[in-house]
This record gives C-alpha cells, sequence and structure tokens, in this order.
C-alpha cells in the first residue's frame, strides 16, 4: 500500500471511480479507503475537493460504457485532470487519455487491480512521496493535454546495474502489449528505491533507456525518482506514456 495522508498531499489529492464489473478491481484501493471516490462517479460534486481522478470501467456493455463517460465528463467539469481506464480488448471515444488493459493480457482480476493500483501509485509516488527528485500537477497536465492515449508499465529488479535491468524490462512488457506505445509524444518515468540504491546515475540510464527505445525523437520525457526503503536491494521503474 502506499499512503496518501502525508504533508505533501496539498500538492495533489487523487481519487479513484469504479464503473460497473471494474468494482472487481479496487480492492487495493479499498484497504486505505482514501483514495476511493466517496459520492456518485457521474456527479461533479462528488469530485470537489481532489486535483486529478481515475475513472475505471470494466466491461464493453452499452449502460456501462455511458457512466463511464459521464464519470469522465462530471471530474472534467469539476476540474479535475482526468485518466480513463478501460478494462476491454479494444478502445472506444472517451473525452479523456485512455488506458486499455486487454483481460487477455491478464491471468486474474487480482493481477489487473494490480495494474490499476500500479498507474496510480506511478502519479502519487511522483507527487507526492520525498524522493531525489519530484514533479507537479503541472507536469501531469503537461504530460496528458491533448493525448487520446495512455500505456503503463512497471517493472522491479535487483542486482548489479538493478536500475538499467528493470527499465530494459518495461520496454519490453510495453512492446508485448501495445503496438503503439514507442510513438508516444509523452513519457513520465519514476524510478523508486531505497536511498541507497538509487542516485541521479541510476535515473539517466534508465531514462536513456526509455529514451532510446521510443521511436518518437520530439517525445518530452519527465522523470522523478522517489525513496522507498521497503524495497531494500530492489530497484522499480514506473512509466507512464500517453500518446
Amino acid at each position: 500500500m502506499f499512503d496518501t495522508d502525508n504533508e505533501t498531499d496539498e500538492l495533489a489529492v487523487i481519487k479513484a471511480a469504479f464503473i460497473g464489473k471494474a468494482d472487481a478491481y479496487s480492492e487495493l484501493f479499498s484497504r486505505g479507503g482514501k483514495l476511493l471516490l466517496a459520492g456518485e462517479p457521474a456527479e461533479k460534486s462528488s469530485w470537489y475537493g481532489a486535483d486529478l481522478a481515475f475513472v475505471v470501467a470494466g466491461g464493453g456493455e452499452k449502460e456501462e460504457i455511458s457512466e463511464f463517460k459521464a464519470a469522465i465528463e462530471a471530474a472534467q467539469e469539476a476540474g479535475l485532470l482526468v485518466f480513463a481506464v478501460l478494462v476491454a480488448d479494444k478502445p472506444i471515444s472517451v473525452s479523456a487519455p485512455l488506458l486499455i488493459l486487454n483481460p487477455a493480457d491478464y491471468t486474474s482480476s487480482k493481477e489487473i487491480g494490480e495494474e490499476i493500483y500500479g498507474m496510480v501509485k506511478i502519479v502519487n509516488d511522483t507527487i507526492a512521496v520525498p524522493g531525489l527528485v519530484n514533479l507537479d500537477l503541472r507536469d501531469i497536465k503537461a504530460l496528458l493535454d491533448g493525448k487520446e492515449r495512455c500505456f503503463f508499465a512497471k517493472a522491479i529488479a535487483f542486482g548489479k546495474r538493478a536500475t538499467c535491468t528493470a527499465a530494459k524490462q518495461v520496454t519490453k512488457h510495453l512492446a508485448a502489449k501495445y503496438d503503439d506505445a514507442r510513438m508516444s509524444k509523452s513519457v513520465m518515468l519514476n524510478v523508486v528505491g531505497s536511498e541507497e540504491n538509487i542516485n541521479m546515475y541510476e535515473v539517466n540510464e534508465a531514462t536513456s533507456v526509455i529514451a532510446e527505445w521510443l521511436e518518437n525523437d520530439d517525445c518530452n520525457v519527465l522523470w522523478g525518482a522517489s525513496i522507498d526503503e521497503s524495497l531494500g536491494e530492489q530497484v522499480g521503474v514506473y512509466v507512464l506514456l500517453a500518446l
């Protein structure tokens, strides 16, 4: 779990809403309770006080998609930056950057929930967890502005050059799941590890691995580095891309 109840909360309040079948993926969010939206997702007032929204839908049924779109629009009308997440085998048109998670790529609903949780974690950690480098809401807005699709991958490695190894694993995950991820226009990368195991050289190395993998020479790469002593000798690389 990660905790959003700390001194840096004022930088960004993140809320997540799960529509219809997507409730099956909300277990990790339910444990803390702070990330889950309390009111109705389609009501603008439910989003007041938050800065960034994750709206998740779990299927392609017409009614659920309508609720999904209504929740996205309500959050946007309330002034929030919005990530839209759809668990389905093909994209739809929505008014926010859309991440597609194909159920065929996962072995269980728990694994899908962990993927969604990881996506929220990269944003939260990069903004709110003290580290070598932190980003802010303006950086996230720059990542999302004018984008239609999102892609996400994470990897954890240990040993010599763990950061580089994890970054290379991330590119493999992205290539396996998303045909067009290499054409992304913006990337947010967060390197996470103990204070002893990450430094600016490691962050730069991971950034270079991701940048070289991309096919878009004009891609804007934003990066951060967060401290998580619970990882011990392991180093995590989380990457969120937008196209």
